[in-house]
């Protein structure tokens, strides 16, 4: 029984997409994410998911949905750090790329840069202090948005 091919067909308002191919290993997990890309198109991205018990560590999929940049940095800051001495980043994050870190249980502000053309960095987004602490798989996206005043923002989904 070691490996099964599932087919996705997803379908929202009048468009969609039909037969993604998502193939599962015995003991798998994978998580599907669903967006609109640079066209406006429905997509999928989905990666696979830690299963093992994450109660002092936890691994965080992080996954970049913003056309306009690439090379996003993810910095993951506890209250006695600032971006420039936090021990966890995730660095050069492209668009439609997902990775993971695995952060020990704690309080972060999760804050999304990119460098640009002058090596400046600009800030697209960044939240209050959360907690890292449950077991849960964590997924951080960093998405185009009206809702804020950068025009992006950070969802956090357990």
């Amino acid at each position: 029984m070691g490996i099964i091919d599932y087919r996705l067909t997803a379908k929202l308002g009048d468009e969609g997409f039909n037969n993604r191919l998502v193939t599962l290993n015995q003991g798998e997990s994978k998580a599907v994410i669903l967006y609109r890309d640079a066209q406006g198109t429905l997509n999928s991205l989905s990666f696979k998911e830690s299963n093992l018990p994450q109660v002092f560590d936890h691994q965080i999929q992080i996954v970049n949905l913003t056309p306009d940049f690439f090379d996003i940095d993810f910095y993951f800051v506890r209250q006695d750090e600032t971006i420039e001495s936090a021990e966890y980043l995730v660095a050069g994050l492209d668009y439609e790329e997902s990775r993971s870190i695995t952060l020990p249980s704690d309080f972060y502000e999760l804050i999304a840069v990119f460098d640009d053309s002058n090596d400046t960095q600009v800030l697209l987004d960044r939240t209050e202090l959360i907690g890292i602490n449950e077991e849960v798989n964590y997924i951080i996206t960093v998405e185009k948005t009206d809702d804020s005043d950068t025009g992006f923002k950070i969802s956090i989904l357990d």
